[in-house]
């Protein structure tokens, strides 16, 4: 999608985070960061930050993933490591 399709799409992602959605979600985004073909510039990585969700940039997907399944793959591992770390710390907190 292109970068202001964000805006529209965040309320689904926001919704999906904190839901708490099993499964994988792939949202591929061209931003224009440095504003050189767009009349407004974006940076869609923050909504990652944001909804606490895996950004991979442009680089990490041209090496490692090739296919869609692989991306949902790599997504699934992320978001279960994040569950992961987030019990560890709820467990060191009670301690």
């Amino acid at each position: 999608m292109k970068h202001v399709g964000m805006n529209v799409a965040s309320d689904a992602l926001m919704t999906m985070t904190l839901t708490g959605v099993a499964g994988g979600l792939v949202i591929a985004i061209a931003d224009d960061v440095g504003l050189s073909s767009s009349q407004n510039q974006q940076d869609s990585r923050y909504w990652g930050r944001f909804a606490h969700v895996t950004v991979l940039e442009q680089c990490i997907l041209k090496r490692f993933a090739t296919k869609k399944s692989e991306l949902i793959e790599l997504n699934r591992r992320a978001f279960a490591a994040g569950r992961a770390a987030a019990a560890q710390a709820a467990q060191t907190d009670a301690v």
